[in-house]
């Protein structure tokens, strides 16, 4: 229940930043440009740690290489 809250907690976000991709390309230096690039920032580096995470720690890749 916590890693399907948390994976869709990170794709909301990253559809909140998709939304507001076209309003920051008519002007580059408003805020909503600042609010996406935080948006995407914040769940590339989660969807990295989660994939880290996901890789080193899953039980079917401790219970296979450990023959």
């Amino acid at each position: 229940m916590l890693e399907a809250s948390f994976i869709s907690g990170l794709y909301a976000l990253t559809g909140i930043g998709a939304i507001l991709l076209p309003f920051s390309l008519a002007n580059r230096e408003s805020r909503v440009v600042k609010i996406m690039c935080t948006f995407w920032t914040i769940t590339g580096v989660l969807f990295t740690l989660f994939g880290a995470l996901n890789y080193f720690t899953h039980i079917g890749l401790i219970v296979n290489t450990m023959k």
